[in-house]
């Protein structure tokens, strides 16, 4: 499960608690495919359509989207607009205090049916959530698998610490270009064969 996976399971999670008269799910589906009590319950679903990825952290784009509806013998039209507006309240609500395993939430829009779909209605907010510091992730989540080389001769290690240098910055320092930054601690490790001594330096 990667940093990505686990904020969204904690966010889905926070969400599920704060509203546990509403039915969650993570799966989106059509009002018609759903059963009418569910939705006179109001189903809430969070969902990630994008994400903004940087060197280090990536910003998620979300859609937190709520379905109802209403008895439509005995409701009118603007009847949806009341359960649409009581549910946006609650979302906003924990929005406010989604707990401390949701990175920081920001809420963008938040689009209504306009009683368009009578008796169906539904709430759909736009959200960033994030940044999300991927830096302290595995390193099988962070780097490509590791290779296997043949004959070891030489190592050199750059050591970056927080707040971490640009990709593009690491990229020149990989062809011996340290003109606009500098590594914490720079490792060389000289491998000369087994009956010999491996001298290591740092810088």
């Amino acid at each position: 499960m990667t940093a990505i996976s686990r904020v969204m399971g904690a966010l889905r999670a926070s969400l599920a608690a704060a509203l546990p008269d509403r039915i969650h799910t993570a799966s989106l589906v059509d009002h018609v495919q759903r059963q009418p009590a569910e939705l006179e319950q109001g189903v809430v679903t969070a969902l990630l359509p994008e994400i903004e990825p940087g060197d280090w952290d990536s910003t998620l784009r979300l859609r937190v989207v709520g379905q109802l509806q209403v008895r439509k013998h005995v409701s009118q039209p603007h009847d949806v607009e009341a359960a649409e507006l009581a549910l946006y309240g609650q979302l906003r609500a924990w929005l406010r205090n989604p707990g401390p395993a949701v990175p920081p939430l920001t809420l963008r829009s938040a689009r209504f049916s306009s009683q368009l779909e009578f008796p169906f209605g539904w709430v759909a907010l736009e959200l960033d959530m994030g940044p999300l510091d991927e830096a302290d992730a595995p390193d099988s989540e962070t780097y490509p698998p590791n290779q296997q080389p043949g004959r070891l001769l030489r190592a050199h290690m750059d050591v970056d610490l927080a707040p971490h240098e640009t990709r593009d910055e690491h990229n020149k320092w990989l062809h011996g270009d340290y003109s606009a930054s500098r590594p914490e601690l720079t490792l060389e490790t000289q491998h000369h064969g087994p009956d010999h001594d491996q001298p290591e330096t740092g810088g």
